[in-house]
């Protein structure tokens, strides 16, 4: 079982003002050890899965010779898409589906514009983990379901205010959403907008994304993720100033360029590109082409297989072929130009600097000409320009805006198994529980790290895709403490349905710990 720490955070969109959002604390998502048969080495759940054969675990926690462990899930409780009522199939909720869910609502607050989202896995995420070296690796298909906040303080119906103290566990009532006033227990804590609960869902009619944003994660690693901008970015707003050092390329077929003059083709036919005259044929010269659909552009990071708003891609690799990874029109956002501005590219492709200074006014955040901006120190999701913005929550507090580089890049941490400071967010290895400031020291535990990169695809609400930069790059870095919990031991936790001390079945508690 994994459960998510403070220090999570989370980079989303071209423009960075959503850069350094701190996400949810406490949320837990419960995975699985592959078990395969002996024989045909098929998935199974218990030995008569497998005739002739036995049901075994893909590694044992306790050798030195077989830790790296097939990982699938999750596996904790299921809810219906749009209610959050818990669930086993379709057939249990109303007119959605029966969904396994990321965690509760998120609420998010960005440039004054709030947002809920609530993330569910579109298919079962897939991977490794090595017990004894704490490396690990896997992919996962999301889906988002964004929803127009309710307030700029609370952007979700929450369970328990920041006032309140809420911690995971407690119980409350529901603030909010269709389930106001109903009794509610809190699954994570928020740091600035307080306790959050799938007991307490988003208002269904607010939703802005359809069956949810489409969040293809393919690979989270506890290692290093990158990404460079590859993209060429077209439609409508091909920009007009290629990155300095890297120069661009000609929207039509990708061939380099500098300026629009590099760009020749054909005059007699101007899908054909040339060096000259004679690569024309009879007719026909070579020169630059600017009355032609030709721009000399910028790489984005993010783009779509095949033109998909579906199928978000970094690369041509993310796509099946014969598609290709391009740029769609919603890609194609400019981030304006000026003497003054210093992320003057776009779609995330942007010197490797801070966007703004922190002592230099009118400097341009997120690419677009303002006056500097910084967050109320007691409320961070508050935008301010002056003391006199905040009022009690103050002072402002102004901060730079870092955009994303022309090369994403994130690294984890890898964290084998063993004894651990498990509620101590800096805490590490352990011996005994004087070795920590705050709890225990807990056995068969982990601490990992891990990164993973992603295109987030545009909402139907322009205040939010214009506040939050996306379409765009995202990028999460998620801290967080595993538990195992081992069928056999006695002790019932995890997704077990019980567990009588043994790992047999006929006595109402089968190998598998599931009830029989």
């Amino acid at each position: 079982m994994l459960v998510s720490e403070s220090g999570t955070q989370l980079d989303s969109g071209w423009n960075g003002l959503a850069h350094d959002t701190d996400l949810i604390e406490g949320a837990s998502i419960t995975f699985a050890v592959v078990r395969r048969c002996t024989t045909d080495q098929s998935v199974c759940m218990t030995d008569a899965d497998c005739p002739g054969g036995k049901c075994e675990l893909t590694c044992d926690c306790d050798s030195q010779n077989n830790t790296v462990c097939e990982i699938t899930g999750p596996t904790h409780q299921s809810r219906c898409l749009v209610t959050m009522e818990p669930c086993n199939t379709n057939a249990d909720c109303t007119s959605d589906q029966c969904v396994k869910f990321f965690g509760p609502p998120l609420p998010l607050s960005t440039a004054g514009t709030p947002a809920c989202v609530m993330t569910y896995f579109a298919s079962p995420l897939t991977g490794t983990a090595d017990s004894k070296t704490g490396e690990g690796s896997a992919s996962a298909f999301l889906r988002s379901r964004v929803h127009l906040g309710i307030d700029v303080a609370q952007p979700c119906p929450r369970c328990g205010a920041p006032s309140q103290n809420p911690k995971v566990g407690d119980q409350f009532t529901c603030e909010g959403g269709p389930n106001d006033g109903q009794p509610c227990t809190v699954d994570a804590v928020s740091p600035d907008f307080g306790g959050t609960s799938s007991d307490c869902p988003a208002d269904p009619t607010a939703n802005v994304s359809g069956v949810g944003l489409a969040i293809r994660m393919k690979e989270i690693t506890t290692g290093t993720v990158s990404e460079q901008a590859k993209v060429p970015c077209g439609g409508s707003f091909a920009p007009v100033f290629p990155d300095p050092v890297l120069g661009s390329v000609c929207l039509d077929d990708g061939s380099p360029c500098m300026t629009n003059a590099d760009c020749l083709r054909c005059t007699n036919d101007p899908t054909v590109a040339c060096s000259t005259n004679a690569d024309c044929g009879a007719g026909g010269t070579c020169a630059a082409a600017p009355e032609q659909p030709v721009t000399c552009g910028m790489y984005c990071h993010c783009g779509y297989c095949g033109g998909d708003i579906d199928q978000p891609c970094f690369s041509d690799a993310d796509c099946t072929a014969p598609d290709k990874c391009v740029s769609g029109e919603p890609f194609g956002v400019l981030q304006q130009a000026a003497p003054n501005n210093c992320a003057s590219l776009f779609c995330g492709t942007v010197n490797p600097e801070e966007c703004c200074s922190d002592d230099t006014p009118d400097r341009c955040i997120a690419g677009q000409a303002t006056n500097k901006t910084g967050e109320c120190a007691q409320a961070s999701y508050l935008v301010c320009q002056s003391d006199a913005d905040c009022g009690p929550t103050g002072p402002c507090v102004f901060k730079n805006t870092p955009c994303f580089e022309h090369v994403i890049a994130r690294t984890g941490t890898p964290s084998p198994l063993g004894k651990y400071c498990v509620d101590d967010p800096n805490g590490g290895a352990c011996t005994t529980n004087a070795d920590c400031s705050v709890g225990a020291c807990v056995d068969d535990t982990s601490k990992p790290k891990t990164t993973a990169l992603f295109c987030i695809p545009p909402t139907s609400s322009s205040a939010i895709n214009t506040a939050g930069g996306i379409p765009g790059p995202g990028a999460i870095v998620f801290k967080s403490v595993v538990f195992t919990c081992r069928c056999g031991d006695g002790k019932v936790g995890c997704d077990e349905q019980c567990d009588d001390g043994n790992q047999v079945n006929g006595d109402g508690c089968d190998q598998a710990c599931r009830i029989e």
